[in-house]
C-alpha cells in the first residue's frame, strides 16, 4: 500500500530529546570566595510523561498533533504549494496527516504522550491534541486497502493536478526507492534479514518542546517492539540539524537525497534544472542500538 508522502521528522532540539530541566545542581546553599552565601532557586520539578499506543478512535487527535508539529516545516509547505489558496493546503495535509497516522495504525504502532492536564478532573478535551506523536509502520507487513481507497479518493477531489503529481509521482515514489535501496524491497528478503521498521513521523507540539517527549517515544518503541524483535529502524530527517541528535540515539547517517526546491516551476522533478535545497537525512539504527553499516 502507499504511504502518503507526508513529512517524516519534526524539527526537535536537545531538550526535546533529554529534557530541559535536569540540573546537577544541588538545593543547598552555595558559597564563593568573596561573596555572600546564596541558596540558588529551587529545582523545576520534572514533569512525568507516560507513553500510550494510541487507538483507532484517537486517529484524528494524532493527526491533529503532528499537522500542529508540522505546520511550518519547508518540507510539508512544498508537498502542497502549489494548491489554489490557504484553505485547500490546510485540508490536503488534514488528509495526508490522517492517511498516514490510520496506515501506521493497521502496519505498525502509533505512540503518544498525552497533556498531562487531560488526566485532571475537568480538562478533558478530545478535541485537544496530544503532546507528541510518534507514527512506526512494519515494513514486512500490507496496509489497509480500505484506507488507500478512501484516502485517495479524498486526495483526488482536493489536490489539483501539480500538487497531486508532487505527492504521488515524485515524492513518494522518491522516498521508498531509497528506502529500498538501502534497507531492501521486503518481498525480496530472507528470513534471516532483520526487519525494518519505519519511524514515518516524529512531531511535538509547542508546549510540548523542551520536555523530553521525543527521546521517551523512541525509548519506548525500542524497549517494547524495535529491540525485542531484533530489528532495525529506518528514517528521513528534513532537518540536518537534528543528525548529531539522532546520532546519540544509536542512529547511523547513512545518505543525503535531494527531494525538491520550493520555488521551482517545473510539474515534474526528473527534468528539474533548478538547485534541490531540500533534503533528507537517511538515517538507520542497527540492531540493539549497534552501528548500522550499508553493504551497498
Amino acid at each position: 500500500m502507499p504511504r502518503p508522502p507526508i513529512s517524516d521528522i519534526e524539527s526537535i532540539s536537545s531538550s526535546d530529546l533529554w529534557g530541559s530541566d535536569a540540573s546537577d545542581v544541588s538545593d543547598t546553599e552555595l558559597d564563593f570566595p568573596g561573596h555572600a552565601k546564596f541558596a540558588p532557586p529551587p529545582r523545576r520539578r520534572r514533569t512525568q510523561l507516560t507513553v500510550e499506543v494510541v487507538s483507532q478512535k484517537e486517529y484524528r487527535k494524532a493527526a491533529k498533533t503532528l499537522q500542529l508539529a508540522f505546520s511550518d516545516d519547508p518540507y510539508t509547505t512544498y508537498l502542497t504549494k502549489p494548491a489554489k489558496d490557504e484553505a485547500t493546503r490546510t485540508k490536503i495535509d488534514t488528509a495526508l496527516y490522517e492517511a498516514g497516522v490510520y496506515t501506521s495504525m493497521m502496519s505498525g504502532v502509533v505512540l503518544a504522550i498525552r497533556d498531562p492536564q487531560e488526566f485532571e478532573p475537568g480538562h478533558e478535551d478530545p478535541e485537544a491534541p496530544f503532546w507528541a506523536v510518534a507514527c512506526f509502520v512494519d515494513t514486512t507487513k500490507p496496509g489497509s486497502a480500505w484506507v488507500d481507497f478512501f484516502y485517495d479518493t479524498k486526495l483526488k477531489w482536493l489536490c489539483n493536478k501539480r500538487v497531486y503529481k508532487r505527492l504521488y509521482h515524485e515524492q513518494l515514489p522518491l522516498l521508498d526507492n531509497a528506502r529500498i535501496e538501502i534497507m531492501g524491497d521486503p518481498e525480496d528478503q530472507d528470513e534471516d534479514t532483520p526487519k525494518c521498521w519505519y519511524l514515518a513521523d516524529l512531531g511535538t507540539t509547542a508546549a510540548a518542546r523542551g520536555k523530553g517527549c521525543a527521546r521517551q517515544l523512541l525509548e519506548y518503541m525500542y524497549d517494547h517492539y524495535i529491540d525485542p524483535q531484533e530489528a532495525t529502524c529506518y528514517l528521513e530527517s528534513s532537518h540536518p540539524r537534528n543528525r548529531p541528535i539522532y546520532e546519540k540515539l544509536g542512529f547511523t547517517f547513512v545518505k543525503m537525497i535531494f527531494v525538491g526546491n520550493p520555488n521551482c516551476k517545473h510539474d515534474d522533478l526528473r527534468i528539474c534544472t533548478c538547485e534541490k535545497t531540500l533534503t533528507m537525512d537517511i538515517m538507520v539504527r542497527g540492531v540493539g542500538g549497534e552501528k548500522w553499516y550499508w553493504d551497498k
